[in-house]
This record gives C-alpha cells, sequence and structure tokens, in this order.
C-alpha cells in the first residue's frame, strides 16, 4: 500500500498524472487500507522487547523518553512490526514534497508539509536501546538513557539528554547532540555535513578524533581544530568513557560544559 501511495507521488511530480486525479487515486489507497494505520496508536508489546528502530524516510519525527512507557508507542502516519526483541517503526508518507491534492467539492488529501497530522510522535521506555535510520527530514530525540545508533543519510538529528553511549554515522545532514557521556564506547563518523556534540557537566570521556579531508576543533584550551592528520586525544574529566571521531569531509565540533 505504501508502495503504491508512493508511485502515484512520482506520477504527478513527473507530470503523469495531474492533482485530481492523484486524489482519486489516493482516496481509493486509504479505502483499501484497513484499518488504517493512522487511526490507532501502535503498542509495543512490552514482552521480550529490548529495542525500537525508527525509519524515517520523509518529514517530521519526535521521540521522547517515557517511563510510563513498558515499550513504545507510535501515533501519525506509521506503521510497526515486531522483528525479534527490536520494535519497528517505519514512517508513512510525511514530507514527500508538502503536496496537496484535492478536488472541488471533496476531502483534500495532503502528504508532507509541516503538520501536526503529518508528524510522527513515538513515545517509548527511556532505557531501551534506540535504533534511527533517517534517510531525509527532521528527527528529534528527548530523554533517552540506553544507547543511540544513529545511521543518517540526510536531514536533520537533533539528540538532547543522551546518558548512554552514541553511536552516530552521518552521511549528509546535520546532527547535534547534547547529552552526558561517562561510560561505555561512543563513535562519530562524518562523511560529510556537521556534527555538533555538546557534553554536559560531568562528562568522563577521552576523545581521539582523527580526519581525512574534514574538519574536528575539540573545545579545550589547545588548538585543536584541523584538517587532515590525527589521530588528537584529549581526555575531558576522568576519562572513563571513550569517543572516537572520524571526519572523512564533514565538520565536527566537540563542546564541553565545564
Amino acid at each position: 500500500m505504501l508502495d503504491r501511495r508512493r508511485e502515484i507521488i512520482a506520477k504527478v511530480a513527473s507530470g503523469e498524472l495531474s492533482p485530481e486525479e492523484a486524489a482519486s487515486r489516493l482516496e481509493e489507497t486509504e479505502v483499501e487500507a484497513a484499518p488504517s494505520a493512522e487511526a490507532t496508536p501502535s503498542l509495543a508489546a512490552p514482552a521480550g522487547i529490548e529495542a525500537v528502530r525508527v525509519v524515517a524516510d520523509f518529514g517530521s519525527v519526535r521521540i521522547y523518553g517515557d517511563a510510563s512507557v513498558a515499550g513504545a508507542i507510535a501515533e501519525g502516519p506509521h506503521a510497526a512490526e515486531q522483528d525479534g526483541s527490536t520494535l519497528v517503526i517505519n514512517g508513512w508518507l510525511g514530507g514527500l514534497g508538502g503536496f496537496v491534492f484535492g478536488r472541488r467539492g471533496r476531502r483534500r488529501v495532503r502528504i508532507g508539509g509541516d503538520h501536526g497530522e503529518d508528524r510522527i510522535d513515538v513515545r517509548m521506555n527511556p532505557r531501551l536501546r534506540l535504533i534511527l535510520d533517517v534517510k531525509a527530514g527532521d528527527v528529534r530525540v528527548d530523554g533517552i538513557e540506553g544507547p543511540i545508533e544513529a545511521d543518517v543519510l540526510a536531514g536533520e538529528l537533533r539528540i538532547d539528554r543522551f546518558r548512554a553511549p552514541i553511536d552516530i554515522n552521518l552521511k549528509a545532514g546535520e546532527v547535534r547532540a547534547s547529552g552526558r557521556l561517562d561510560h561505555g564506547a561512543s563513535h562519530i563518523r562524518c562523511s560529510a555535513g556537521s556534527v555538533r556534540l555538546e557534553l554536559e557537566k560531568g562528562s568522563s570521556v577521552r576523545v581521539q578524533a582523527r580526519t581525512t579531508m574534514g574538519n574536528v576543533d575539540l573545545d579545550d584550551d589547545q588548538p585543536t581544530a584541523m584538517i587532515g592528520g590525527g589521530p588528537v586525544e584529549r581526555v575531558i574529566g576522568a576519562g572513563a568513557a571513550t569517543l572516537e571521531i572520524d571526519a572523512t569531509m564533514g565538520d565536527v565540533r566537540v563542546r564541553t560544559d565545564r
């Protein structure tokens, strides 16, 4: 069903379908879809769930840590399934160019843009592991205490108040993250784009950075901005955790709250 709707959007973009024809076909797909994925929030069965994976193709996704939730609850246009011990939440059609299809006297069918109906809100137990697959769009994460893994192809990702190791692989786009690192091994790989990391007071981490043609700037009393070369090592606090930074052609900056 999702593939069929994407095909309709693509035909409008290429001029093969008029907006009126697209509206008619999209309405037909909605009638066929029962039950509607947007009508009922998906609730993760708490038994055996160890991680939540969110796939964001387009649009806006908000992920919040909520200790009252055993697994995860998602609201908005999405599909959810359990894959072993992981709950997988796939975004549907938010953000596909901000199209609005409609016919006079009929209900309009809107896809994309910055409206609440196109946003996916996920509430998950903050202690679970979070896996992000961001292909485009705007994703924000707040209050997750478990490990966070993010593979960002494009778009924007913001992570606030993290408390466990992070593993970020940025192909392009922008990542901003703030939180505390004091245990475990974290990694930041930046092929292109920019990463801004703000470490809260109490962080204890040994940072090792290297670049190819990228830039890394570590916040301390020494001039650490560099293009090419490395590795360069800095210790924040007692250095209990580790953070490896590899900037190929991107820009990585680390700031500390002292």
